[in-house]
């Protein structure tokens, strides 16, 4: 479905050429609820397109999601353009919600629920404050309860709490924030 929102944002483009290089990095704000907010950034070669129209295509879009998921599942909760940024947040009711709707797959919840979801625990974590201190598959299997964000992409990320270890590869931001250096697959534990 993000795809569809990428396709529907250069249809409205006029066929503009979508910018990798100058887009903003795509973050995801995740709630002591387990809710979710994602904001996509995209930046076009292109500024003339009505914003209005891809709102409006968007929320018909949440519409029909809505009407088979709930009432609640997913919102448009802002959308803003300045030249040729564009950005949208969609609010999402849970994780659930998220990876039925976009490409990329996150889980918000316990570790052994990210392990019953399939995830390669095959990582080694930092600890945050002491990067040089790692842990591996067989501690992560040792935190069954432990509170974890698992995403795949490029992103930055909003912890409800302070993060305690992160994938190697990752860069902490603040001590509730990391972001992604690549696409991948990442783990945060909070």
């Amino acid at each position: 479905m993000f795809g569809m929102m990428l396709c529907m944002m250069l249809v409205l483009a006029g066929c503009a050429e979508y910018d990798e290089a100058t887009a903003g990095k795509n973050s995801i704000v995740v709630h002591t609820d387990q809710s979710l907010d994602a904001t996509m950034m995209r930046t076009f070669d292109q500024a003339y397109y009505n914003e209005n129209e891809l709102v409006a295509m968007v929320e018909e879009e949440l519409v029909k999601y809505n009407s088979e998921h709930g009432a609640d599942a997913i919102s448009l909760k802002a959308h803003s353009q300045s030249g040729q940024q564009v950005s949208l947040t969609l609010h999402f009711h849970n994780w659930e919600d998220y990876n039925n709707y976009m490409l990329d797959r996150v889980y918000v919840g316990n570790v052994q629920g990210a392990y019953d979801e399939r995830f390669d625990f095959n990582q080694a974590l930092s600890k945050a404050g002491k990067k040089e201190y790692t842990i591996g598959k067989n501690d992560l299997m040792n935190m069954a309860d432990q509170k974890i964000i698992v995403f795949e992409g490029d992103h930055s990320v909003e912890a409800p709490g302070n993060i305690r270890y992160y994938t190697q590869g990752m860069k902490l931001t603040g001590a509730k924030t990391a972001e992604s250096a690549q696409e991948g697959i990442y783990f945060i534990i909070y």
